[in-house]
């Protein structure tokens, strides 16, 4: 986990996949029980637990599930050196990365006026011009 964290990762996408794929893997196991309930006219107790242990387990599944799709918070102290944010998508949760939801905020104040720089996000410094050019110079030489 401190090794996602030195590289800048602040949501995993092998957790998403991995809590996604439980969580969809549990679904049948809950289907079967709830359908058996009504086959059955005498119900032991022993049904019921296993039954309510397959509740639970859904349960805290697909609220794990749920609580890996936010990032955690990152406060950035560059904005307070600069009059710009950095761009959100390097602090944006996994599925928010997929569907581009960090970017929707940037269209829809597009949509509403017509953007200026000042609206505009600061590049992270790994994709600006200027660490580009140095790799690429390296890399000639």
């Amino acid at each position: 986990m401190n090794y996602d964290r030195l590289k800048g990762v602040f949501s995993s996408g092998v957790l998403f996949i991995f809590w996604l794929l439980v969580s969809v893997a549990s679904i049948p196991d809950v289907i079967d029980y709830s359908i058996f309930i009504y086959h059955q006219e005498i119900i032991s107790i022993a049904f019921w637990t296993e039954l309510i242990n397959v509740w639970l387990i859904f349960f805290v599944v697909l609220s794990l599930f749920i609580t890996n799709c936010f990032a955690e918070k990152y406060i950035n102290l560059e904005t307070t050196l600069h009059e710009r944010a950095v761009v959100p998508e390097l602090y944006a949760s996994f599925p928010s990365r997929i569907l581009y939801g960090w970017v929707t905020p940037l269209i829809v104040q597009g949509y509403k006026k017509p953007l200026t720089e000042k609206d505009c996000w600061e590049l992270a410094s790994s994709e600006k011009t200027t660490t580009i050019i140095q790799q690429v110079q390296n890399y000639i030489k």
